[in-house]
C-alpha cells in the first residue's frame, strides 16, 4: 500500500509540474502551447522490458514447469500528437517471453499493453532535440498458454489434450523520460530518439487469472511493474499533410 501511495504521490508531482512549466513558457513564449496540431506522426518503439515474475516462475518449478526470464524483448507501435512543447501519445505494446518445453508440456508467456501518455518539451521548440519527462495510464494484459509438446495423430483428432490459455488484465501507471531527434521538411519528417521509464502495477492481489470464462485458482499473479528502455523510430510524410488539407476544407 505505501507503494502505491508513494508512486501516486509522484505521479500528481509529475502532471503538476508539466502544467506549471506549461504556464510559465505560456507567459514568456505565446508558442509554448497551441490549440492546434503542430506535429502528428506514427512511430514503432524497439526495446527490452522487465517485471517481476518470482512468485510464478516458483509455482511452475513446483508442477514441473520451466520458469520464464523477468526480461522480455518488446515493440510498441504508437500515435503522436504534440501542440507545440505539449505532447500526447498512445501506443500497444507487446512482450513475449519465450517457449519453454519440459514433461512433453510447452509453456509460453507474453504481455500486451495499451498506455497514452502526455509530456511536455523541457527545450525550446527551435532546436531539432526535444527532452521531455512524460506520465500517462492504461491498461496490460498477461496470457499463459500450456499445452501438449507433442501428440499422436490418433490422441489429436479425440481430444484436445491438455491445451489451456489463461489471462488476467490489470490497470496501469507509466512515469519517465524522452529524447527525440527531428529531421523536418516542408513536406515530410523523420523522427528518431530513446525512452526510457517505469511502469507501475498497483492492484497485483486484486485479480484472477481466467480462460473462457472460468477463474483459475491457486496460480500466482505476476507484477506487472518494471523499468523499460525503447529507441524510437518515426516519421510523416506528404500523403498524411494532404489528408490533413483535405479535411480543414
Amino acid at each position: 500500500m505505501k507503494s502505491i501511495k508513494y508512486f501516486s504521490v509522484f505521479l500528481v508531482i509529475l502532471l503538476s509540474s508539466f502544467s506549471l512549466v506549461a504556464m510559465n513558457f505560456g507567459k514568456s513564449d505565446s508558442s509554448a502551447c497551441s490549440t492546434n496540431v503542430t506535429r502528428e506522426f506514427k512511430f514503432i518503439q524497439p526495446g527490452a522490458a522487465w517485471f517481476s515474475l518470482d512468485n510464478l516462475n516458483d509455482y511452475l518449478v513446483l508442477q514441473g514447469l520451466s520458469e520464464f526470464n523477468d526480461r522480455s524483448p518488446s515493440l510498441t507501435i504508437g500515435h503522436r500528437k504534440e501542440f507545440n512543447r505539449l505532447y500526447f501519445e498512445s501506443g500497444f505494446t507487446f512482450r513475449y517471453h519465450d517457449d519453454h518445453t519440459r514433461a512433453n508440456l510447452k509453456t509460453s508467456l507474453f504481455n500486451g499493453t495499451y498506455l497514452w501518455n502526455t509530456g511536455f518539451n523541457t527545450l525550446p521548440p527551435t532546436l531539432p532535440l526535444t527532452l521531455f519527462p512524460f506520465a500517462g495510464m492504461g491498461i496490460g494484459g498477461t496470457f499463459l498458454h500450456v499445452r501438449s509438446d507433442s501428440r499422436a495423430f490418433s490422441d489429436a483428432i479425440v481430444s484436445n489434450g491438455p491445451d489451456i490459455t489463461m489471462w488476467q488484465g490489470a490497470f496501469l501507471l507509466n512515469a519517465g523520460v524522452g529524447s527525440d531527434f527531428i529531421v523536418a521538411k516542408a513536406s515530410h519528417g523523420f523522427v528518431v530518439g530513446i525512452r526510457g521509464g517505469y511502469v507501475f502495477d498497483p492492484f497485483t492481489k486484486k485479480r484472477d487469472w481466467r480462460s473462457r470464462g472460468t477463474k483459475i485458482t491457486n496460480l500466482p499473479t505476476p507484477d506487472q511493474s518494471g523499468p523499460y528502455v525503447q529507441l524510437v523510430i518515426g516519421g510523416w510524410g506528404e500523403r498524411n499533410k494532404k489528408a490533413k488539407v483535405a479535411e480543414r476544407e
